[in-house]
């Protein structure tokens, strides 16, 4: 079930923003250690059940559709949606890069925290599927 919230498909801005990536995405959310920013590259597949938290979904290359009970929605390069608490049908009809941005419960804050003091997060930095 997906919680009543408008969702709707946004144009990122290029002359205000910057150029899409991964940096840009990140700076964005503050403080770093509030929130998981990570860039996904996959191939075309199947629809699959995305369940959880609210998260965002910025489309770097590709489109991804993105389905909930009442309607569907486009996401294209240099696009992003908004996604509340619920459970969607997502799917990559071409391969798709896109960066995925969860905001962490409380009680993780001090051990991402931690993570971010470190230099290197290479497990954290992208992830392929």
């Amino acid at each position: 079930m997906v919680e009543s919230t408008l969702i709707s498909v946004l144009n990122w801005n290029e002359l205000t923003q910057g150029h899409l990536h991964l940096e840009a995405v990140r700076a964005l959310y503050q403080p770093a250690h509030h929130f998981r920013v990570q860039q996904h590259r996959s191939e075309a597949h199947t629809p699959f059940l995305s369940s959880g938290e609210a998260r965002t979904y910025y489309v770097l290359f590709g489109r991804m559709e993105i389905q909930d009970e009442l309607s569907s929605y486009s996401v294209q390069a240099g696009q992003y949606v908004r996604l509340p608490k619920g459970t969607f049908t997502i799917s990559y009809p071409s391969p798709v890069d896109h960066i995925r941005v969860l905001e962490l419960p409380e009680q993780a804050w001090e051990h991402e925290g931690k993570l971010y003091e470190t230099t290197v997060r290479p497990s954290l930095q992208s992830l392929d599927h």
